[in-house]
């Protein structure tokens, strides 16, 4: 089965809960409520991520692991705070009101489509392969990125570094490059 839930949704994972979208995992989880929030202090295993109603407000707290065998794909006002682990297998889809703020480690298996949305990083932010398009977004990097594909961006994208970023490739196309203002 892959649940879409329709109703507006809360779920906890507790610190030793575990949440699994099938019996292994493997099946995608849809939230299709106006008001969601998920919040993990546990292990939480699906395939594919989704907040599908585009009228929503979304929060995902992680304090856990979140492992996405797949998929992100974000509809409405929806926001990643991070402080642990998360691991994305494949690419994901994000709009101009979504945000992902980390603390902790995110692992991406391929690039993503910010799609004009935010990145924070003060954490470790790795990105094994793929393309990262800003496509009028920004991305903001106080800790330590890692590119090994090819950063995208346009005229209207922002790549704010103040950390450590390590990038195979970058096509800017117009984007700002921009640091912090002072030399100390």
């Amino acid at each position: 089965q892959n649940p879409t839930i329709n109703a507006n949704l809360t779920t906890n994972i507790q610190s030793n809960g575990l949440l699994k979208a099938g019996s292994t995992g493997n099946n995608n989880f849809s939230f299709n409520g106006s008001n969601n929030t998920l919040n993990n202090s546990g292990t939480m295993q699906v395939n594919v991520l989704q907040f599908q109603n585009s009228g929503a407000t979304n929060i995902v707290d992680n304090y856990g692991t979140l492992t996405i065998g797949s998929n992100i794909n974000i509809e409405g006002n929806t926001t990643f705070r991070n402080w642990q682990t998360i691991n994305i297998g494949q690419s994901y889809n994000n709009n101009a009101t979504s945000k992902y703020i980390n603390c902790g480690t995110i692992n991406s298996s391929s690039g993503f489509n910010l799609g004009g949305g935010r990145v924070i990083n003060t954490g470790n932010f790795n990105v094994v392969s793929g393309p990262i398009d800003l496509l009028g977004g920004t991305l903001e990097n106080y800790g330590i990125l890692t590119s090994t594909g090819t950063i995208n961006g346009t005229g209207a994208s922002i790549f704010y570094n103040e950390g450590l970023a390590k990038i195979t490739s970058f096509q800017p196309n117009g984007a700002s490059i921009k640091g912090p203002l002072l030399n100390n």
